[in-house]
């Protein structure tokens, strides 16, 4: 397994030796400043994120893919090679960094340097946020710790802004179940929060409102009511100080049919005396096609026995809205009951690709959104091409009524006009050439492999006739950095 990854690795290593040649490193200068490493390898990466939200303990996956092929015989090669890498989190707020994968140093020996030689593989690394990390936006980056070749230390040859190749971002959020915590509490106020929108109905010592609560059709989705007099108890008997209610993104599954949409009230086992009145609201066209209005009602999700309760239910056609009593709080959803649910439903309903235009290495963003209109959770088999040929490939598993959104960044090495597919939908990107114009006639489309290779670069504005641009050293080297990333966090999994 490692020998099978030393080809790719060295090839990368081998651009990191050549520009630092350029920089007066290596016993070869004179020869390395006449050399542009894109006369002699092509290759392409990406790196695509599992999820773009976790949950505590909830593992999550970098695919990383690439492809490298050696179009010309290089005069000098490196012969060995010592790295070492970790990955990191860094929460976008308060700026905290943690480690998620500490370190892996490897030793490449043997570099090849022959026309013809080509490789390209895909593999998939787990990654998790240790216990007790803060909930917040991450982002996911591998940082180069070490970098030798030939027993020649060049890791300060190497700009500190191109040490650390960022790799996507990811949310780590609390899981529905989890309450938020409560506002602090009013004395003679219950503070009512529905969807964002908040309500402060009178409450004496005892519990009992003196006003009525009236918080009808919030966001043309849900209604909560309740008359003065009811008595409103916390689930140890206290009287109530706040409510709030809020849409269920991922809601539990129904074996008597399909849950149109559902919501968490709180605080949990909050108890009512007499019931409050909820509505829901519902779109004839999100019904199930075999469904009557006449049958929908309203249910609760009973934690201990992991099903949907109905209750009785009462319908309002004319104005869209399923109402039903209920004298407790917990997660309540709008049931479409059916014999048997019917299956999923996959679209893809939207995709993004930007910028349009960048220089050969630049990060070309994809943004793919499926949903999932059915009724039975399923998993849709992603397919993204890039001029014809599969660049990417998963199975998005999604819940009936749930919607994600999968990003990559794809990255091209040879100029030219690329274009993605998905499905029925297609965008384009388009390389260009460092003296900023197009192939007359555009290249063979390469091995699938491609994204979030490293910082979008600008194309230079030329080359002086003894060496490389400088800002086309510097984009190399952080295309070559980015593509030994990949092999890193692909050597941390299969090793």
């Amino acid at each position: 397994m490692a020998n099978r990854w030393r080809v790719p690795v060295a090839r990368a290593l081998l651009l990191g030796a050549m520009l630092c040649a350029g920089l007066g490193v290596t016993a070869q200068p004179a020869a390395a400043l006449s050399l542009n490493p894109l006369d002699y390898y092509s290759y392409d990466y990406y790196i695509v994120l599992s999820h773009t939200e976790v949950e505590p303990g909830e593992s999550f996956s970098v695919t990383a893919s690439a492809s490298v092929r050696c179009t010309k015989d290089l005069p000098f090669g490196v012969r060995k090679a010592d790295v070492r890498f970790k990955v990191l989190a860094r929460n976008s707020s308060p700026g905290d960094e943690l480690t998620l994968l500490e370190r892996y140093d490897f030793t490449v020996d043997n570099v090849p340097d022959w026309a013809g030689d080509e490789f390209s593989t895909t593999e998939t690394v787990d990654l998790a946020f240790p216990a007790g990390t803060t909930p917040g936006t991450y982002a996911i980056s591998a940082r180069l710790e070490y970098l030798s070749l030939d027993g020649w230390n060049v890791t300060s040859m190497v700009p500190s802004s191109a040490r650390t190749m960022g790799l996507g971002s990811i949310v780590l959020a609390l899981p529905d179940e989890t309450p938020l915590p409560p506002p602090t509490p009013q004395p003679g106020i219950l503070i009512v929060s529905v969807l964002g929108h908040e309500f402060r109905p009178a409450i004496d010592a005892d519990g009992f409102l003196l006003d009525d609560l009236n918080a009808s059709l919030i966001e043309g989705l849900l209604s909560v009511e309740a008359q003065e007099g009811t008595r409103c108890l916390d689930a140890s008997g206290s009287p109530l100080t706040h409510i709030s209610a809020s849409r269920e993104l991922s809601p539990r599954a129904h074996e008597g049919g399909a849950v149109i949409s559902a919501f968490s009230l709180r605080p949990d086992g909050a108890r009512f005396s007499p019931s409050l009145r909820i509505g829901i609201t519902y779109d004839v066209d999100e019904l199930p096609p075999d469904c009557d209005e006449d049958d929908l009602v309203i249910g609760y999700y009973d934690r201990a026995d992991g099903k949907w309760r109905e209750l009785p239910s009462t319908l309002d056609a004319s104005h869209k809205v399923v109402s039903a009593d209920v004298s407790h709080f917990t997660v309540f959803g709008l049931l479409a009951p059916t014999p048997v649910p019917g299956p999923a439903r996959f679209t893809v309903r939207n995709l993004e690709v930007s910028p349009a235009q960048v220089a050969p290495f630049g990060r070309v963003n994809v943004a793919i959104t499926i949903a999932n209109t059915g009724d039975t959770a399923d998993g849709y088999p992603l397919v993204v091409s890039v001029d014809g040929q599969a660049e990417h490939s998963e199975t998005v598993n999604l819940q009936p009524r749930q919607s994600r959104t999968v990003r990559l960044t794809v990255v091209r090495s040879q100029p030219g006009v690329y274009q993605v597919k998905v499905e029925n939908l297609t965008g384009s990107f388009a390389v260009v050439a460092p003296d900023g114009t197009l192939p007359t006639t555009q290249p063979p489309a390469q091995n699938p492999t491609t994204p979030p290779a490293n910082p979008d670069t600008t194309p230079p504005s030329g080359e002086s006739s003894g060496g490389l641009h400088p800002v086309y050293v510097v984009l190399l080297v952080i295309a070559g950095l980015a593509f030994l990333t990949l092999i890193v966090l692909v050597l941390a999994g299969a090793l």
